[in-house]
């Protein structure tokens, strides 16, 4: 299968979301010392497990379709994530009201720069 520019835009838009992610839960404490990427990445609400889910799932399909082994190595972070989250879901009745804890959401973000990084250099060549 040919690949086109659209699946490299989309796979850029998908890791511009996830290097969003934050929290604002943490404006409660005095110091935002604690979650350094949050200071540059605070959305209005928390992220919505389900949408993170979503877009990492696709993500990873699009890392399968256009063949990028190096990105998959840099996303494997998020795989045992990946499984904490679908079961947070499991066990809500409201899957739309489950949210990010912060901690959780600065390792994604951590992980999509990373992920985002491999992704730059591997189409790169």
């Amino acid at each position: 299968m040919e690949t086109t520019r659209y699946q490299f835009v989309k796979l850029g838009m998908h890791l511009e979301y996830l290097r969003g992610i934050g929290s604002i839960s943490v404006m409660q404490s005095g110091s935002l010392a604690e979650f350094p990427h949050l200071l540059e990445n605070m959305p209005g609400s928390r992220y919505s497990v389900l949408n993170v889910v979503q877009t990492i799932r696709a993500v990873l399909a699009q890392f399968e379709v256009l063949e990028l082994k190096q990105s998959q190595e840099a996303a494997a972070p998020w795989l045992p994530m990946l499984g904490e989250m679908e079961q947070a879901l499991g066990q809500s009745r409201v899957q739309a009201e489950v949210t990010l804890r912060d901690h959780f959401a600065e390792k994604l973000v951590v992980i999509a720069r990373t992920v985002s990084l491999a992704v730059k250099e591997e189409t790169s060549r």
